[in-house]
């Protein structure tokens, strides 16, 4: 025991061993029992000035060198010298490495030559095996130590040891495989870019694995430090990020060497990429055959001077390319039209993908019968599915001319495309009975307003009632649920609560289930759908758990409340506050987390100072005020978040929030880079219209960008907006409305019209591609062009729209479509009025399908006079809630002519009549409440307000039927006030409801029941000049309606 901790034998000891040769010293610890304590032993090796010779020059058993590793392991680490470091790799001291010794505590004291000792030493052939840290510790020392100081550490230009831009070899080595976008941005971020194109760090990408955020941005700086670096010297993986412009400069013999390997490497390529390639290459068999998938970044251009032999020769491979947008597949049905006829359904089939781009005139021409074959086949439905509407429509119409019954046309209509089959035919009371064809409508998709007809068919005919699907869920009606036993309706409401990620229940549907549970288990909360408890009546149904109740509601969906019932919205609050014992405007964690999607519905002052969980809450919404939005942003902004200081924020932060930063204002966009925003719009716009982003929201996110005066530049065009530009995912966020207008030739904006349709929000933005076409084409725009206008079309002039051709259904359904944004009423007319002025053309199913009610409400009554009776039954339902009541008649006069009636109304015609209900007369209103029809209230508010004052309270209570309980929850509802007022309060009593501010009866004469009448001779008055109860309602509705002075 030479080695104890005895202090003064201690110091004797180290004045003898301090003199000792290596050598010597080597033979005495190699002595048994010499070290008696690892404190000695420290103390011995940290005075002894030759330690770095012992330790290259001394073999030492493996219990010696484990106890000395620890002793010099600071030594090694800090010495501005390799030798040490290297002497304890050399002598496998490393294998005793502990977890202690390389925390990232111990390691921050290394000089950077030693670290990268450090990094290389326990790289590739380091065995882990019996260690008690991995790699990933390992990693996580490396960042602890680049990660404190300045940035980027272990780098200096000037000083010939730290100057080498091999940064990346020789502080991770192999340990990169670990990095995250977080960590590049803890080690400089942008400041690495000097590193990029050093050869040993690019072979070092080529080797390992990154998360795709990652191999983004190093490409990114890739590019920035070098705008012409080939992509052929790129790492494989960072190829399916890099800039389509350095695609654009390849041969196109190193264009095929690309094409041979960015498939495999890449899996889906970036659009830009793909148009980059293509155009690099002539459109010829040979070239078809190596792009394959990439042949979508084919410009019409290119394809337009295609040999037709060449395309029909190439069919087999552009039939399966995914992602032609709508201008490429159309230009390539024109070019092969040329030598090739698609009359048959084979031929159809043959064009795969491409069907697209198919006039819907070629799909009317084909036999039934060959359309019926092809239906049966999984891939063309697929590819048909994603064609225009009018195609669908087209093509389920043809199968219907053959489909001589109910059960043929369930059989025939293919179930993915039973959405085009028309209301007229959804009568299927005949198959009632038949099981096999209950079950083939419960497997089809439907929308909810056809699901109307014959949801109480499938819920009497399938079990368990837990079968049924979401599609004919959504049909449930209070008019269909009659049918129904009560006990089944229940179980149905529960079932939807079930499958509630499937169903969307609209007010009506939820109202009417209300009514089926009100009287017995009002306190299930969880097993009915949480929008339905949002119409219980607080006071009398929430008898017990108040806390549960909110819990459960806190899962709904508030958008279904209708601006009649936005009080509730209020109430809701009030009752929560009361529940949770909430004072003020600040929410606690536990309180947002019952509340849960409530807080979509609260103002920026609860937002604003509520505990931050509620931002996540708040990513359920789906809109939000002004308001809202400034207190998000403030709230993020005070730094107390999980987000963490705005100086801070990165790209991880804007991939954190979720959906939020759509609705975010330029105060939050200035706190980010150009450069960050970008490559986070990469993602996030992909994923927006992924969803289908409403294009307004899409709008204000644009507007707001590019108001952040970092992302302004109203320099010159530098360079001219091509095709690969515009393939770009986050087109045109970059460009200035100065730029845009000078970059974007009419040339490239008549061949990329399609993708500017898709990629253009703004107003301005969109006015000048609009020009770009007007400058192409002064005197007349073809109609393929006018086809794929899309969005833009919005902003053109009545001048503008007199250039359009519209001879055709399928422009008109193009350009009628309603995710593109409403029309005015003045464009829409003269769209119309064009379209019709070709011989020919009239306002069939197809056209109103297009236009849909609001549009129609745009046009002369002579025009709507000219409707065809069997085109309105056969059309969807439409909106005509903004026609004059003249029009509303009209077309109400139209949609009785097509469905025939005795004195009651069969409820298969009443749900066909219903949209256009608001035309109707007093004396259909009244043959419907003999009808069992179950009207609910919004429909029954739509109504002529002269026709619902002329209703008795025994009329509306069979009018509304099982929905009558709703009266008192629209009571707040103007026309519904008046209609109370006209009514005895003793009436309205017997109702049950509570409703009140009826008229008192007259006491000085006997009281009648006579009608109400708008019409026929009025009664004068009693002995005494007391008038009868026909005379007093008669003066109370014209009261009402402003006309009493008819009377003076």
């Amino acid at each position: 025991m030479f080695l104890n901790s005895d202090h003064v034998y201690l110091v004797s000891i180290l004045q003898l061993i301090s003199s000792m040769s290596p050598s010597d010293l080597g033979s005495l610890l190699r002595q048994p029992n010499i070290i008696d304590s690892n404190t000695a032993l420290c103390a011995l090796l940290s005075h002894y000035n030759r330690t770095c010779d012992f330790l290259e020059t001394e073999e030492m058993p493996d219990n010696v060198r484990q106890k000395i590793l620890p002793c010099v392991w600071p030594l090694a680490i800090s010495s501005a010298s390799n030798a040490c470091f290297k002497a304890l790799s050399l002598n496998q001291y490393l294998e005793f490495l502990s977890k202690d010794l390389i925390s990232s505590t111990v390691m921050l004291n290394a000089s950077c030559l030693a670290f990268q000792n450090f990094v290389s030493a326990l790289g590739i052939g380091f065995n882990y095996s019996s260690k008690d840290f991995n790699q990933a510790d390992v990693y996580n020392t490396i960042m602890s130590y680049l990660s404190i100081g300045e940035k980027p550490k272990c780098y200096n230009a000037n000083d010939p040891n730290l100057n080498s831009t091999d940064w990346f070899v020789r502080y991770f080595g192999p340990f990169i495989s670990f990095m995250s976008l977080d960590d590049v941005d803890k080690l400089g971020s942008t400041k690495l870019q000097v590193f990029m194109l050093n050869p040993a760090n690019l072979q070092l990408f080529s080797v390992n694995s990154f998360p795709q955020n990652v191999s983004s941005f190093f490409t990114e700086l890739i590019y920035q430090q070098d705008p012409n670096f080939s992509p052929l010297l790129l790492p494989l993986q960072f190829r399916c990020t890099a800039p389509g412009t350095s695609y654009s400069q390849l041969s196109m013999e190193n264009t095929l060497v690309i094409l041979q390997t960015i498939n495999q490497a890449c899996g889906e390529i970036d659009p830009e990429i793909t148009t980059a390639l293509a155009g690099n290459l002539p459109v010829s068999d040979n070239m078809i055959q190596a792009l394959g998938q990439e042949c979508a970044g084919f410009t019409t251009t290119q394809i337009l001077g295609a040999p037709p032999n060449v395309l029909m020769s190439s069919l087999g491979t552009l039939s399966t390319v995914n992602g032609w947008d709508q201008g490429q597949a159309t230009t390539i049905i024109q070019v092969l039209l040329k030598n090739f006829q698609i009359d048959s359904g084979q031929k159809l089939l043959q064009l795969g993908t491409l069907i697209i781009g198919v006039p819907s005139m070629i799909v009317m021409n084909i036999q039934s019968s060959q359309l019926l074959q092809i239906s049966q086949n999984p891939t063309f439905l697929t590819n048909i599915m994603n064609a225009p509407e009018i195609i669908q429509y087209t093509f389920v119409s043809q199968i219907i001319s053959i489909s001589t019954n109910t059960q043929s046309l369930l059989m025939n209509v293919p179930d993915i495309m039973a959405t085009q089959i028309p209301r007229s035919l959804l009568d299927f009371s005949s198959v009632s009975t038949q099981t096999t064809m209950i079950e083939l409508i419960n497997q089809k998709t439907w929308k909810p307003d056809q699901a109307i007809f014959f949801f109480d068919v499938v819920a009497n005919g399938i079990s368990p009632l837990d079968n049924i699907s979401p599609d004919v869920l959504q049909g449930f009606t209070c008019t269909r649920a009659q049918r129904i036993p009560n006990d089944n309706v229940v179980t149905i409401i529960k079932a939807c609560q079930k499958k509630r990620k499937y169903v969307v229940l609209q007010e009506t549907q939820l109202t009417c289930m209300y009514n089926y549970i009100r009287e017995s288990r009002l306190n299930a909360f969880a097993e009915y759908p949480p929008e339905m408890l949002l119409y219980y009546n607080y006071a009398t149904d929430v008898t017990s758990n108040c806390t549960s109740y909110f819990t459960n509601v806190g899962a709904a969906n508030f958008d279904v409340l209708s601006d009649m019932l936005s009080f509730i919205k209020i109430n809701l609050l009030q009752n929560a506050k009361q529940c949770l014992s909430i004072s003020g405007t600040s929410l606690s964690a536990t309180n947002v987390e019952v509340l849960g999607n409530m807080v979509c519905t609260f103002n920026g002052s609860f937002i604003e100072n509520s505990d931050s969980l509620i931002l996540e809450k708040l990513k359920n919404c789906n809109k939000f005020s002004m308001g809202q939005v400034t207190a998000m942003e403030n709230l993020l902004f005070t730094d107390t978040t999980k987000y963490g200081n705005v100086s801070s924020w990165s790209i991880q932060t804007l991939t954190d929030l979720g959906i939020l930063p759509l609705y975010f204002t330029r105060n939050f966009w200035n706190k980010f880079t150009p450069s960050v925003i970008n490559r986070f719009l990469k993602t996030f716009l992909v994923y927006l219209r992924s969803i289908g982003t409403e294009k307004y929201k899409m709008k204000n996110l644009f507007k707001e960008i590019q108001i952040s005066s970092r992302l302004k530049r109203d320099a010159g065009c530098t360079e001219p907006i091509n095709a690969v530009t515009i393939s770009d995912v986050t087109f045109p966020f970059a460009f200035s409305i100065t730029q845009f207008t000078s970059c974007l030739s009419p040339q490239t904006a008549v061949e990329n019209l399609a993708a500017l349709s898709e990629k253009v929000y703004s107003n301005d933005f969109q006015m000048v591609v609009l020009d770009k076409l007007n400058q192409a084409y002064p005197s007349s725009i073809p109609e393929e062009l006018v086809q794929l206008l899309g969005s833009i079309s919005r902003v053109a002039s009545l001048d503008d729209i007199s250039k359009w051709n519209i001879t055709k259904i399928d422009t008109l359904s193009a350009l009628m479509n309603s995710s593109d944004g409403a029309w005015d009423p003045l464009q829409s007319n003269a769209i119309i009025t064009k379209y019709l002025s070709t011989k020919g053309n009239t306002l069939g199913t197809p056209e109103l399908n297009s236009m849909g009610g609001t549009i129609l409400c745009s046009l002369d009554i002579v025009v709507l006079s000219s409707i065809n009776i069997t085109s309105l039954r056969n059309a969807n339902p439409l909106d005509i809630s903004n026609c004059s009541l003249e029009q509303k008649k009209d077309i109400f006069t139209i949609a009785v002519g097509a469905n025939p009636r005795d004195n009651t109304t069969s409820l298969t015609i009443y749900q066909q009549i219903q949209p256009y209900l608001s035309g109707s007369s007093i004396g259909f209103v009244r043959s419907l409440s003999k009808s069992s029809v179950n009207m609910d209230l919004p429909t029954f508010i739509s109504l002529d307000k002269s026709v619902i004052l002329a209703l008795t309270v025994n009329e509306v209570k069979s009018l509304l039927g099982f929905n009558l309980p709703q009266l008192k929850t629209y009571d707040n509802v103007n026309v519904i006030q008046d209609w109370i007022k006209l009514q005895y309060q003793s009436d309205l009593n017997t109702l049950g409801l509570g409703l009140t501010g009826g008229m008192v009866a007259s006491t000085t004469g006997p009281q009648t029941t006579t009608k109400s009448t708008v019409s026929g001779a009025v009664p004068n008055t009693l002995p005494g000049g007391v008038q009868t109860k026909s005379v007093q309602i008669l003066l109370s509705i014209l009261s009402v309606l402003g006309m009493t002075i008819l009377l003076q």
